[in-house]
């Protein structure tokens, strides 16, 4: 079991990693989708905890997956989608709010067109905002 909730902690870290990018991608104005599979490789985590978690997360099971390649991507978007909520609800906590916490998270990604103290509105920047202010959801 303890085994089990580290795997969820690092699968937290993983939800961050996806909706960082997603946040970055919006903010460019770019496709938003970074494979989960991509962002969990580094991940040592067997099928059986990999399915204990997602089950806790989608118990309608995943019946369209057709190997277990896609599987196991199912079961970890379906974790990391079911993560979103605790970790939005603890980075606002942690910076005070959405509006303060999409600050921050703009301050770790790369913008070359603008200076670091300065904030233009943009068509990037409305749609990273609407999308912390939103839970990280689409």
């Amino acid at each position: 079991m303890r085994d089990l909730d580290e795997k969820n902690r690092s699968l937290s870290l993983k939800t961050l990693s996806r909706t960082a990018s997603a946040l970055g991608k919006r903010l460019h104005l770019e496709n938003p989708e970074t494979p989960v599979d991509y962002l969990a490789e580094d991940l040592e985590i067997d099928s059986i905890a990999l399915g204990i978690l997602a089950a806790r997360a989608f118990p309608n099971g995943f019946d369209d997956a057709e190997d277990e390649c896609e599987l196991n991507e199912s079961a970890l978007i379906a974790i990391t989608d079911d993560l979103r909520k605790e970790v939005f609800q603890c980075l606002c906590k942690a910076y005070g709010d959405e509006v303060a916490l999409y600050l921050r998270m703009c301050q770790t990604q790369p913008n070359p067109d603008t200076d670091a103290e300065e904030f233009t509105v943009t068509p990037g920047n409305c749609r990273g905002l609407e999308y912390v202010m939103n839970g990280f959801q689409e």
